[in-house]
């Protein structure tokens, strides 16, 4: 995981692909990176997973009965600036622009734009940490 100049962080994740200069990262952050399907009759993944099928069926069934499903986790990437608190999971796929707060314990399941603040269960836009003029032009100094 490349670490930004100066950012710290109180977790390992290997899931996230990049993490940007003068980052704060709490402890115990993770990347919620499992999914189950949820267009099939059944949302077990030993109907989809070739690994669970032999870690749980007692049956007959082999992996070629099994419904294609690829379970690829697509990195997380994260702009300078962020501060998350403690506890925070993010979706896998997102991105996290610059400047950006995440409110301990929240759960982050889409992009979060630059210098916006968020909370909760989902997390939801509290309010911007400053206007869009200003956004716009610490955005332009590239960092």
């Amino acid at each position: 995981m490349p670490l930004g100049s100066y950012s710290y962080l109180h977790s390992f994740v290997r899931e996230i692909s990049k993490i940007g200069r003068y980052c704060s990262i709490g402890a115990n952050l993770k990347v919620v990176q499992n999914t189950h399907l949820m267009d099939r009759v059944f949302s077990s993944p030993v109907f989809y997973s070739p690994r669970k099928l032999r870690e749980w069926s007692t049956s007959s069934y082999t992996s070629e009965h099994l419904v294609d499903f690829e379970l690829g986790v697509a990195p997380v990437t994260v702009g300078h600036d962020l501060w998350t608190g403690d506890d925070v999971r993010l979706r896998s796929g997102i991105h996290i622009g610059t400047g950006a707060v995440i409110t301990a314990g929240s759960i982050v399941t889409g992009n979060v734009e630059p210098y916006a603040i968020v909370a909760g269960i989902p997390a939801k836009l509290v309010r911007q940490r400053f206007d869009k003029p200003l956004i716009k032009r610490l955005l332009a100094t590239g960092w």
